[in-house]
């Protein structure tokens, strides 16, 4: 099994479109491990061939480690104009019970960008559970870094801005500077540049990272 999965991850990092067909059919085999299965769903993703969408998609219903590697992978192949796919990963961020797929599922529509996907996590943020604030801040960061539009970066910062004062966990006022970094906008600056100066070094460490 770890021979197969090394091989897998080789060839997701070779990109070679050749080798889809034996990686989806190592992907779909129940008989193999969930190691391999997984490892074969990632270098799909890596490989970023539109068309194993469809298998990825149906990578969100199986066994825990599939299931992680497919919601992380559709951020790689799928585009905004495909509704159903975007739909299926909010579902995912929203619903799964697992909390590493409800992660994964965030930043892969951040990822992904576009109206629909920034709707979803708009929405997600406004009321999410502690485990999803710092996945959520990074996805909409993503989101609208990959956009280029500078009001929506502004808003964005906003709205991470507004939660900033009540968060009390190091590690998700750490990601908030990330995000309000990945962002682009000056407007992080002057919060960045403050939290370097005087957070704790971990929250400062994450701010330099921004910055």
């Amino acid at each position: 099994d770890e021979l197969l999965a090394t091989a897998c991850s080789a060839a997701g990092l070779m990109g070679e479109a050749d080798l889809i067909q034996s990686l989806g059919r190592l992907a779909r085999d129940t008989d193999l491990s969930p190691t391999v299965r997984s490892a074969a769903v990632t270098a799909l993703g890596r490989i970023g061939d539109p068309a194993t969408t469809g298998l990825l998609v149906d990578g969100l219903d199986e066994d825990l480690e599939p299931r992680r590697a497919a919601a992380a992978a559709l951020g790689y192949v799928a585009h905004d104009g495909q509704r159903a796919v975007l739909e299926r990963l909010a579902e995912a961020m929203t619903d799964d019970t697992d909390a590493p797929t409800r992660h994964f599922a965030a930043i892969s529509l951040g990822r992904i960008g576009g109206e629909t996907a920034r709707a979803h996590l708009h929405r997600a943020f406004e009321d999410s559970r502690a485990d999803m604030r710092p996945w959520l801040a990074l996805a909409l960061a993503l989101c609208e870094r990959s956009a280029g539009e500078p009001q929506a970066r502004d808003e964005v910062v906003d709205l991470i801005l507004a939660r900033l004062p009540d968060e009390g966990n190091a590690h998700t006022t750490g990601a908030y500077m990330v995000a309000l970094g990945l962002t682009g906008s000056p407007r992080a600056l002057p919060t960045l540049t403050l939290a370097l100066e005087r957070s704790s070094v971990r929250v400062a460490g994450h701010a330099a990272l921004g910055l």
